[in-house]
């Protein structure tokens, strides 16, 4: 397939693809073939293995052209029932992604719903203090607004508690004066933050993601730090899931230096809101479709199905979690509980939280 492709025959030899696992002729070598040149494209290097690719475009994602990460995924994970099994497949997986909207377009609102746990693990029994999240939204002449957040502390003393809150208290009140822009509000909030009460000698910061939705369903992100946010978006074979916001991590940082990732380097970010420095938010748009979901989440929610010890670098697997997910829990406030549920199944090590959003149909449940 690659020798088709204007300009990328040299590609297929044996160096552009350090693969262990070698495709028989067929339709899956075409689409092997399809998502290492696909990855190449979309991060800059060649991925060192199945695993690499995938991992890093679970990671990744955010930065790639809205719904590469979902080709490269379908081309490339192997796993029954979640890859393409021909390249017609993969094509009305992704086509939707690349979709714009149109006029004529059936009549929809915005559902909205929040969920937030205390990781059972991290309950210490202190009322208000062991869910360092925090979650709100609203509706103003903007439209629909909302923000995750996700406390960072490394010693469990509350920073990031207050941080978080102090940031979502901060982001209402933008809210309330007509700032609505997701990245306006992220730098408001932050520079209203303030200094830390003197019990909490060594701060604290967090880091999140916004969100705006204007009357013509057009969406606004905004984010610092590594919250992912993902669209979810219906196709032939069900709905397809992408990550649509840049994570600031050093796990990041090392994927997309295709580089080893140390156990001790596993949640660490490089940039929040608090800590002191100038924060420069990721901002994206684009079309919320109708039926569309959009999933703001922390990474305690975002949490992977993985082999202990990679649930970091597996952000994969949440969106393919999602995507079963979305065959039978279409309801936003469903989605959220089941979200936050799964991240206690999964071990319950984190607080967790969810924001959904839904452009519902009339035909959808709930209408």
């Amino acid at each position: 397939m690659a020798a088709v492709l204007p300009g990328t025959a040299h590609l297929a030899s044996p160096w552009a693809f350090p693969f262990n696992e070698p495709a028989a002729p067929g339709p899956a070598n075409d689409l092997y073939v399809l998502g290492v040149v696909l990855f190449r494209v979309f991060s800059g290097r060649w991925p060192a293995s199945r695993a690499d690719a995938l991992a890093a475009s679970g990671l990744l994602g955010g930065e790639w052209p809205l719904g590469g990460d979902v080709a490269v995924r379908l081309c490339l994970d192997d796993a029954a029932d979640q890859g393409a099994v021909d390249a017609a497949e993969l094509v009305e997986c992704v086509s939707p992604f690349l979709a714009a909207p149109t006029d004529g377009l059936p009549a929809t609102d915005l559902m909205v719903a929040e969920e937030s746990v205390t990781g059972w693990q991290k309950a210490k029994g202190r009322p208000g203090g062991d869910n360092e999240d925090a979650v709100a939204w609203n509706r103003n002449a903007s439209g629909t607004v909302g923000i995750v957040l996700d406390g960072v502390t490394g010693d469990g003393s509350g920073g990031g508690r207050w941080a978080a809150a102090g940031i979502r208290d901060a982001a209402a009140r933008a809210w309330s004066s007509e700032v609505a822009l997701p990245g306006d509000v992220l730098l408001v909030a932050d520079r209203q933050l303030g200094a830390p009460p003197a019990e909490l000698p060594h701060g604290g910061a967090a880091v999140g993601a916004a969100v705006l939705v204007d009357d013509t369903f057009w969406v606004t992100l905004a984010s610092v730090g590594d919250c992912p946010v993902c669209l979810c978006r219906s196709t032939a074979h069900g709905y397809r899931v992408g990550r649509v916001v840049p994570e600031d991590s050093v796990v990041a940082e090392r994927m997309r230096a295709g580089e080893p990732v140390d156990e001790s380097e596993i949640g660490v970010v490089t940039a929040a809101m608090g800590a002191g420095s100038e924060i420069a938010p990721h901002r994206r748009e684009l079309p919320m479709l109708p039926g569309d979901y959009l999933v703001l989440a922390t990474d305690g929610a975002a949490k992977s199905a993985a082999e202990p010890g990679t649930e970091h670098t597996d952000g994969w697997r949440f969106a393919a979690a999602l995507e079963q997910m979305l065959q039978d829990c279409p309801l936003p406030a469903l989605l959220a509980a089941r979200l936050c549920f799964r991240a206690e199944e999964l071990g319950g090590t984190d607080n967790a939280t969810a924001l959904v959003l839904h452009r519902r149909t009339a035909e959808q449940p709930g209408s």
